[in-house]
């Protein structure tokens, strides 16, 4: 076969590989519902809100990627499904262009430019957040655009390109800003050592592109929100103690999970000093997301989301170790790199145990320590949860009753109902709470600026708390939520227990929505109280009956 053909031979084994795989971990996870619920306010026509009938607030990061969800709802389309397609879709033209630039940039063979590309696309974190229904490969595949056309492209028009990327990095991830202000610090030190000239005018050029759009998006965000600082930042940016060493935990839990990154990183670094000054830019690109993560305190999310941006420049050194290495000791590299992948993320296979890896437990809202694929299953399943919940309510409650919610994604799009939102995300009052410089020993990450339920109280929301059980342990499960919601005493004069039995489309099991709400005229809160419990019991016996007939 010519060389072409055999490139396209590659590419083809690739892409199969890659489609197979993300379509196994596609997914899309709650946080996801947030933007998509923006997204259908604005293709609606109210504007880009979360709670119609209040003051916008900015509870998202994601700008590009929201108004192409809400060109999907415009057409009458579900964003949870043609989203996941685009970054799907952003993830294959990563892996197309990351094999061009290890053979055409670099001119490393064949064979180290197609296994770094073909290791990537079998990455299990890689191929999980392919899907999603966020923003994170489209954010990668802009990161990587922009540091190519600007650090490493050859051509003369390399700063239009760059610039365009730029503007994409920074309107698709609220801190992409930040990562064009590092690209460009290394782009200009890569070619200002090459003895390039006529740097200035080209520069120019590229911050032109960036900078004429930032600043009208810049002055329309301070006129329709008020603010130039999202209530993501607020929520989840801030520096402390605690914040660090979670963040290190996070960063630490990846690593012994998927053991061949920093193996991986240290082979590619010594592999580069043909390329000395581009590939320290690489190498540093490859560090710099992992020293982001530790800054920013971890992040809830499974597989290291927060790290999926680095990983071309990961595998990109990865290619350059395989070019320097003799071909056997180059496959077997390849294979341990593919096979440490491969065992955590598709079997749960840990070489480190289980002991070692539950010390750095940061997810502290979990009940139980779940391994990365285990966080990643429950999160799936937890979604799928949270839109049963969000129908349900919708069907039982009046288009004008108002929720507290914690988990706001799934639950707020399937409902449509105003949310008070007790982290903080779409709230602005609670975003802007300070946060506790010690914040970080005891909470998940994103969960700093937590407020109980009740918090709301002063507000009247309709519902406090609710939750659908379902089956044969309908009542113990009713019991549990009790017991996990605490209602305090000053409050139990206003809200009081419920339970109702709905009819849910699609649902074989019998289904309760179980629920702290606002009491209604002629109620007696301290009678329902006292007998919510001889309900429950009840209802307990007669699920039991049924489940031995």
């Amino acid at each position: 076969m010519s060389e072409k053909t055999t490139r396209a031979v590659g590419m083809a084994l690739v892409s199969a590989v890659y489609a197979a795989l993300a379509t196994w971990y596609a997914f899309v996870c709650d946080d996801a519902y947030i933007t998509f619920r923006y997204a259908r306010n604005l293709a609606r026509g109210y504007g880009i809100r979360y709670n119609v009938g209040e003051d916008p607030s900015e509870g998202y990061s994601n700008f590009l990627w929201l108004l192409l969800s809400a060109a999907i709802e415009a057409l009458g389309l579900s964003p949870a499904i043609w989203v996941n397609f685009a970054s799907a879709a952003c993830g294959l033209a990563l892996l197309v262009l990351l094999a061009k630039v290890a053979r055409d940039r670099f001119g490393l063979s064949p064979f180290a430019s197609f296994t770094a590309v073909f290791a990537l696309a079998v990455f299990p974190p890689f191929d999980v957040w392919a899907t999603s229904g966020l923003e994170t490969m489209s954010f990668a595949l802009a990161i990587f655009v922009a540091f190519e056309r600007l650090v490493l492209a050859r051509s003369e028009r390399w700063a239009i390109g760059g610039g365009i990327a730029m503007l994409a990095v920074a309107l698709t991830r609220t801190e992409g800003v930040l990562w064009d202000c590092v690209i460009v610090a290394m782009a200009l030190v890569v070619r200002l050592r090459a003895g390039e000239t006529g740097l200035v005018a080209k520069f120019s050029q590229a911050l032109g592109i960036l900078l004429l759009p930032m600043l009208a998006y810049t002055a329309w965000r301070g006129w329709w929100f008020g603010s130039l600082v999202s209530n993501t930042a607020l929520v989840k940016a801030h520096l402390g103690v605690g914040s660090l060493v979670r963040g290190l935990k996070y960063l630490l839990m990846y690593e012994l999970t998927f053991l061949a990154w920093v193996p991986m990183l240290l082979a590619g670094i010594a592999a580069i000093r043909r390329e000395l000054w581009a590939g320290l830019a690489i190498s540093a690109m490859a560090v710099g997301f992992s020293a982001y993560g530790v800054l920013i305190g971890g992040d809830f999310m499974p597989m290291g989301r927060v790290f999926v941006a680095g990983l071309p420049f990961l595998y990109l050194l990865l290619a350059f170790a395989l070019d320097r290495l003799p071909r056997a000791g180059a496959v077997a590299v390849a294979l341990a790199v593919i096979l440490l992948g491969l065992l955590p993320g598709l079997g749960d296979v840990h070489l480190v145990p289980q002991s070692a890896r539950e010390a750095l437990h940061f997810r502290t809202t979990d009940r139980e320590f779940l391994s990365e694929l285990g966080r990643w299953a429950n999160m799936k399943e937890n979604t799928e949860g949270f839109l049963l919940r969000g129908r349900a309510i919708r069907d039982y409650a009046s288009p004008h009753d108002t929720l507290v919610g914690q988990a706001i994604g799934a639950v707020g799009y399937a409902s449509d109902l105003f949310i008070y939102d007790c982290y903080g995300l779409v709230t602005r009052e609670v975003a802007e709470i300070p946060v506790d410089p010690n914040a970080g020993w005891d909470h998940s990450p994103g969960h700093d600026k937590e407020v109980p339920a009740e918090y709301f109280v002063k507000y009247a929301p309709s519902f406090l708390h609710m939750r659908v059980v379902q089956g044969t342990k309908a009542a113990m499960l009713i019991k549990d939520s009790l017991d996990r919601w605490e209602v305090t005493e000053d409050v139990k004069d206003r809200y009081v227990p419920e339970y109702v039995e709905l009819e849910l489309a699609g649902e074989t099991k019998r289904s309760f929505l179980v629920m702290i709400r606002k009491k209604k005229p002629g109620e007696k809160p301290e009678d329902m109280w006292e007998g919510f419990e001889a309900s429950r019991v009840a209802l307990h016996r007669e699920l039991k009956r049924a489940a031995a007939e």
